[in-house]
């Protein structure tokens, strides 16, 4: 996936009727199912490169909400 792809995914989301509180949402509960997955998976003592993978990608999409918040705060009347 590049951003040209990201793009075409995020005009589909807007012709849907997604806003920026949707989108913060969906964020906020896959953020928490991925780390409902990794707490689970360290429990279980198995631990993959996959997870470290996806514990990253927790930092990334983190920051990514946190920035969205700070964009949309920012804008508003």
């Amino acid at each position: 996936m590049d951003m040209n792809d990201a793009m075409a995914l995020a005009q589909q989301a807007l012709r849907s009727g997604w806003t920026p509180h949707k989108a913060r949402l969906a964020l906020l509960a896959h953020l928490h199912r991925e780390r409902r997955y990794l707490d689970r998976r360290k429990a279980q003592g198995l631990v993959t490169p996959f997870d470290e993978v996806t514990e990253a990608d927790q930092l990334a999409l983190a920051i990514a909400i946190c920035w969205l918040v700070e964009d949309t705060t920012n804008h508003q009347p």
